[in-house]
């Protein structure tokens, strides 16, 4: 009898404790299925995760227990709070939505005396990562939403971008060339690619492309290879 009522009390014990970190890892994936298949893979039932996308309402501040303590960030999680809750107010995206589980402090980009911290912003399939550091809080900076770079101004950027790669070339040329594709993105992402042919100083003609990178009207990186 004893060894019965140990088994139905393990059978009601939780058989799930879920890493919020995973929940994180997933909801920041921008397509429904990809976000899914991940669910799906590390066993996280979806409605945990949808519940975890919801934020509190604007009206209610964001507390430092919602933060997660990771990644050297506890000296800092008053600050952060600060900012969260401006961004809140002040950002149409995080306006949207804004989880607090989803901030952290990015080690690439700090530097010593000013780290760099991040959180993600918009609903599903429009998410921005938003960027701020200590010295944007202390100055109570204003950190706005991306907007998309339109497409002639991208378009130029990126010819100068090709241009300039092209000097790199022993007597390269670019003859005329038009836009392949301008693509928009989620976050005030944008892509504008090319097909161009580079003629060498021995005349061979290559078949080649560009892609450029824009965040907003930064051109963050591009890309050149053959067709």
């Amino acid at each position: 009898m004893k060894r019965f009522t140990l088994f139905c009390a393990l059978i009601k014990a939780p058989v799930y404790a879920y890493d919020k970190f995973d929940i994180q890892v997933c909801n920041a994936i921008k397509t429904n299925h990809a976000r899914n298949q991940c669910l799906s893979e590390l066993g996280i039932p979806k409605h945990i995760a949808d519940n975890a996308l919801k934020s509190a309402p604007t009206n209610t501040p964001i507390t430092k227990s919602q933060i997660l303590n990771v990644n050297g960030i506890a000296p800092y999680i008053d600050d952060v709070v600060i900012m969260l809750n401006r961004l809140k107010q002040t950002n149409t995206r995080c306006q949207q939505k804004l989880d607090p589980i989803n901030a952290g402090i990015s080690q690439s980009r700090s530097t010593p005396g000013n780290p760099s911290f991040f959180v993600q912003c918009g609903v599903i399939n429009d998410i921005e990562v938003v960027r701020f550091t200590l010295d944007d809080i202390k100055a109570t900076n204003a950190i706005t939403a991306s907007k998309h770079l339109d497409k002639n101004n991208a378009m130029a950027a990126c010819r100068n971008r090709l241009k300039n790669a092209m000097n790199t070339y022993s007597n390269a040329s670019i003859p005329v060339f038009g836009v392949k594709d301008y693509s928009q993105f989620s976050g005030g992402n944008v892509v504008v690619t090319y097909d161009f042919e580079a003629t060498n100083a021995v005349g061979h003609n290559t078949k080649q492309q560009i892609k450029c990178y824009f965040n907003g009207a930064k051109l963050e990186l591009s890309e050149i290879k053959k067709r």
